[in-house]
């Protein structure tokens, strides 16, 4: 917190949502900036990610030959389009810039101690209080740290069908434009069902009878807690359900889906660690 902040002289901002403001707006191009910057405009690394980039929003490609230099189409012309495109966009659409340029992987750092980019954009995000932050070069709008590393944890489990029902479910949860809440749910509920079939090793099993099965297996669970998670399967599967068509999609909440995540991301968590203890692979650092 500045000066200004501590002495009550400017007022203090408050988590946005839905919008950005011009300095976080500012700091994220600079942010954009330097990462092309960096490592120099000769590298081919550089040169492809920004022609995805440019690709992806609808501008031409830049060039690095001597005659593409003579005509002004360098990869700094390219950065220079890209920044237009940048100030002329709404604030979903600079969001897909970053996602973006995450998706290239581009393999380089900002700052001296090797920061990840998506760390890069994170620290602005919280700096500048804005609501979103990433997880799996997705933006979406959780700003919790424990709720953040639940679900960066259980997208990275040993099991692939559960990172793929957890990666949908934030897919579906973080769709600026057009989310979809309750396949949200769905693939979250879908990654703990899928958890537990692989520590009963039963795929034919559904949650609720799955649940009934993990002491046999060696996972004890308190008996308020297992009967919890029955009851969100059944807000789910049974008859009036999400999964069976029982509850309409205006009646799925942003805040439904959001809470769906992050607990199943933890339950998945938990069950792993669980698991692994029993299978003498846990060495507790998750």
């Amino acid at each position: 917190m500045y000066f200004s902040e501590r002495n009550k002289l400017k007022p203090q901002k408050e988590i946005v949502l839905g919008n950005l403001d011009r300095t976080c707006k500012n700091r994220l191009w600079n942010c954009i900036y330097d990462i092309y910057r960096r490592n120099g405009y000769d590298s081919l690394e550089i040169k492809k990610s920004l022609n995805y980039v440019l690709d992806k929003v609808g501008e031409k490609y830049t060039y690095s030959s001597l005659l593409g230099s003579l005509f002004g189409q360098t990869v700094e012309d390219g950065v220079k389009r890209l920044e237009q495109v940048w100030e002329n966009s709404e604030w979903y659409c600079e969001f897909d810039i970053i996602e973006t340029i995450l998706e290239t992987k581009i393999d380089v750092t900002y700052s001296d101690d090797e920061t990840p980019i998506p760390q890069l954009f994170n620290t602005i995000f919280e700096e500048e209080k804005s609501g979103y932050r990433i997880i799996d070069n997705m933006i979406i709008a959780i700003t919790d740290p424990v709720e953040l590393e639940e679900i960066e944890e259980s997208l990275n489990t040993p099991f692939d069908v559960v990172d793929e029902s957890l990666t949908k479910a934030l897919k579906f949860y973080s769709d600026r434009e057009s989310p979809d809440y309750k396949n949200s749910i769905k693939e979250s509920i879908t990654a703990v069902e899928s958890m537990c079939k692989i520590i009963c090793d039963d795929d034919s099993l559904e949650l609720g009878r799955a649940l009934g099965k993990l002491e046999s297996k060696g996972i004890y669970i308190h008996s308020a807690m297992k009967e919890g998670f029955k009851k969100l399967y059944g807000y789910t599967s049974d008859a009036n359900g999400i999964r069976h068509g029982g509850i309409d999609e205006s009646e799925v909440m942003a805040e439904d889906a959001k809470y769906m995540l992050v607990t199943c991301s933890a339950f998945v968590n938990y069950l792993k660690e669980k698991y692994l203890k029993t299978q003498g692979e846990y060495d507790g650092k998750d």
